[in-house]
């Protein structure tokens, strides 16, 4: 039983370091990277090949507010390679709009298993 006992506490020991580095980003990741994660898991859910999920971090600025849009995709083709995307897989843009209205942000993705969309829509009012 104590050979058992220690047995546990050295896997521990020894296990502990690893699943540390497990996440191992070099400083914080970004949002798109989180965004990128998402759509991993909504294609491990739903049994998708290729996936996508988008935000932006105000739904309702005023004119000349800046807002972010970030972008994250998962079995998407890298644009930097096969030039099949228009977008890079994961991604952030600050933008300024000087026009009220309502501005659809569209990403699409191609991969192997087909082509995913994500949409968001931001509505800028007026000062």
């Amino acid at each position: 039983m104590q050979r058992k006992l220690v047995s546990f506490v050295l896997a521990i020991a020894f296990l502990t370091p690893a699943l540390a580095a497990a996440d191992s980003i070099p400083g914080e990741p970004t949002l798109g990277q989180l965004l990128s994660r998402l759509a991993f898991l909504r294609a491990q859910e739903q049994g998708m090949q290729i996936a996508c999920s988008i935000a932006s971090s105000k739904q309702n600025p005023k004119v000349g507010e800046a807002y972010v849009v970030a972008w994250g995709s998962y079995g998407a083709y890298d644009t930097s390679i096969s030039g099949e995307s228009r977008w890079a897989p994961n991604g952030m843009e600050t933008i300024i709009v000087q026009k009220p209205g309502t501005y659809q942000y569209k990403f699409s993705f191609a991969g192997p298993g087909g082509v995913a969309t994500c949409l968001s829509y931001v509505t800028v009012s007026a000062n």
